[in-house]
């Protein structure tokens, strides 16, 4: 019902499929943006955790720096470290024109704070280093050693008593002690250390108090020695305390460097959590948007499928069903688009053939009525031929009796005075049968006129068939592929009703032969009896006129010559027209058994609710007349003249 208010059904075929594969074009848009803005907000945060991963490497290269110094004191590593500084910070300013959200500008905020808080510690303890190095020297291991060596070459070379170089001696070893206590304090910066440096100090001090200096001793040696090893504590001292505040910035960097370090991870960690989420996030949305954009393409292709075949299995339905002569179903489209607009064509060419096949069944039932009609003809056409065959026997019969008649005349001529009376009947009788020979003659020309009648209702009713079956043709030739047999069988009817129509040419050109012969016929048989007339006038003057009689009677002899031939034609005519009747009538047969096949043919089509008419087969031909003999003219050669 949506769909139908929407209107997708009056929409075309390419319509629906453009709609429906713009929908999933659309969605797959949908998805592939909300998959680009989750890539780019990967990236964003991907971005970020590159900073935090860098920073983090930054602060493990100056850690490692630091310990490389440890392990050198050289003093260019931590120079090479401020500059890296330099560059982290340039780091760390370009990251932040990132686009960070709220809950991370807290956190990048804490880890610039540490950061400068870092970097100026770290700068406390490239001061507090520098300042220490360069105290190494006061304290340094090779001048004292030097100046204790040039002290002992000193008490060597100068004359003393034993015990004086002992007490000399004992001094020595006292700043010797110093001396390697000082590199103690150099390596580890123990308090501990400088205290057994003040306390071997102040035994030396005790001693140098005690030297007397009026005993000889080389106090050029001793005061150099000592004030040496006086301001070499005093360094010491100081190299303690200087030690010390950078131990104590040291332990600020390591502090600030392990906070930083703990706030650049706990962004990463962020940044990767975050990270991790819209990844997860993207997947679940996208798996829900594909699974709705299946769900949507199989709806959409069942529908757009259903749209498509529904009409094709209806226009399939309908075209079996007038395959099968069925032209009584109710079509009516179901939509707009192109099988729509078939199933309207189908219901336009299901009304054309209903009407053309109602049609041709009212052509077909009058087909059938007219060769009715024909056959009847015929069997009357037929029937009269017969009788007009008779006619023509009896008249064969009358005339061999009259050629017996003459011929006895002919015979007795010479006794035609005894026989007068005898002849005066017998030219009575001969008078009677020229009579009945003329009204024979009479009716046969009738009957003539008659079947030129028929004839011409044959032709009338060939020229009907003809035309019935042209117009069949036509018809036929409209329906195209459907009509072809019917077009066959139109021509079969127009082919008989051709052969039908010369026929009934030929049997007109005969009968009219045939009129033509009888009334010569009824002429002479006329002039015969006008002669009988005169044989009856005259017979009572036989005596004198029989040479007249003789002369008459081969005239006569001649006369019935003609006759006979005649009679003899009139029969051969006959048998022709028997024969043109029994084609005629087969051809009428033929005729009647093609409209039936033809009637059979249009009664496979139902085009009404009622049971489709079936019209009754035609009878079987009648059977061919069997020719009578015919007469020949050798009759004549029984007469004999007088």
């Amino acid at each position: 019902m949506l769909l139908e208010l929407l209107g997708l059904k009056k929409l075309k075929i390419t319509a629906k499929l453009y709609l429906g594969f713009s929908v999933a074009i659309v969605i797959v848009v949908l998805v592939s943006a909300f998959g680009i803005n989750a890539l780019f907000d990967i990236k964003n945060h991907t971005t970020k955790n590159d900073f935090a991963n860098n920073l983090s490497a930054e602060l493990d290269k100056l850690r490692s720096a630091r310990l490389t110094y440890l392990a050198t004191n050289d003093l260019s590593v931590l120079e090479k470290n401020r500059q890296e500084l330099a560059q982290t910070t340039g780091l760390i300013e370009n990251n932040s024109k990132l686009s960070w959200q709220s809950d991370d500008l807290p956190l990048l905020e804490t880890i610039k704070q540490k950061f400068v808080v870092y970097q100026n510690s770290y700068e406390q303890v490239y001061q507090k280093e520098k300042e220490r190095l360069s105290m190494i020297e006061g304290i340094s291991q090779e001048i004292s050693q030097e100046k204790l060596d040039n002290y002992y070459h000193a008490i060597q070379n100068t004359p003393l008593t034993e015990s004086q170089v002992n007490k000399l001696f004992s001094f020595m070893l006292l700043l010797s002690d110093v001396r390697d206590i000082a590199h103690d304090v150099q390596m580890h910066g123990e308090q501990a250390y400088v205290d057994q440096a003040s306390e071997k100090m102040a035994q030396a001090q005790k001693m140098y108090s005690d030297f007397p200096r009026d005993t000889g001793l080389p106090f050029n040696v001793i005061d150099p020695v000592w004030q040496y090893f006086g301001q070499f504590m005093q360094n010491m001292q100081s190299y303690y305390h200087t030690y010390q505040e950078s131990a104590q910035a040291t332990n600020v960097l390591s502090a600030s460097a392990q906070s930083l370090t703990q706030a650049v991870q706990v962004l990463n960690d962020l940044e990767a959590e975050k990270n991790r989420t819209i990844i997860f996030h993207t997947i679940s949305v996208m798996i829900v948007i594909s699974i709705i954009a299946i769900l949507f393409g199989l709806l959409a292709a069942w529908y757009i499928t259903r749209l498509i075949t529904k009409p094709i299995k209806e226009n399939l339905q309908l075209a079996e069903h007038i395959a099968d002569g069925d032209l009584t179903q109710h079509i009516k489209p179901a939509s707009n688009d192109e099988l729509g607009q078939l199933t309207s064509a189908m219901a336009k060419m299901n009304a054309r053939l209903h009407k053309m096949i109602s049609d041709i069944q009212g052509s077909v039932e009058h087909v059938v009525g007219a060769t009715g009609k024909i056959a009847a003809s015929n069997d009357d056409l037929a029937s009269r031929t017969e009788q007009q065959s008779a006619a023509v026997v009896e008249t064969a019969a009358s005339m061999e009796e009259l050629t017996s008649a003459v011929k006895r005349n002919a015979e007795n001529a010479h006794q035609a005075s005894q026989l007068a009376t005898g002849a005066t009947q017998d030219a009575g009788k001969g008078g009677d049968i020229v009579r009945g020979v003329i009204k024979t003659m009479d009716s046969i020309t009738e009957s003539s006129k008659k079947i030129t009648e028929i004839i011409n209702v044959i032709n009338s009713i060939s020229f009907q068939t003809n035309i019935l079956a042209l117009n069949a043709a036509v018809e036929a030739a409209r329906a195209g592929e459907q009509g072809r047999g019917f077009a066959v069988v139109a021509g079969e009817v127009r082919m008989l009703a051709s052969r039908s129509a010369q026929a009934a040419k030929e049997i007109e050109t005969l009968i009219t032969e045939s009129v033509s012969r009888v009334q010569t016929g009824s002429s002479q048989v006329y002039e015969a009896g006008k002669t009988m007339e005169n044989i009856f006038t005259s017979v009572s003057h036989v005596n004198d006129i029989m040479k007249e009689i003789a002369s008459a009677s081969d005239e006569q002899s001649r006369g019935i010559d003609q006759i006979s031939h005649a009679i003899s034609e009139l029969d051969t005519t006959t048998q022709q027209n028997a024969s043109m009747v029994v084609d005629s009538s087969h051809n009428a047969g033929a005729l009647e058994e093609e409209a039936a096949r033809l009637a059979g043919l249009v009664d496979m089509f139902r085009i009404s609710a009622a049971p489709a008419q079936q019209h009754p087969r035609p009878a079987p031909a009648r059977p061919a007349l069997a020719n009578k003999p015919a007469l020949t003219g050798d009759s004549g050669g029984q007469w004999e003249s007088f």
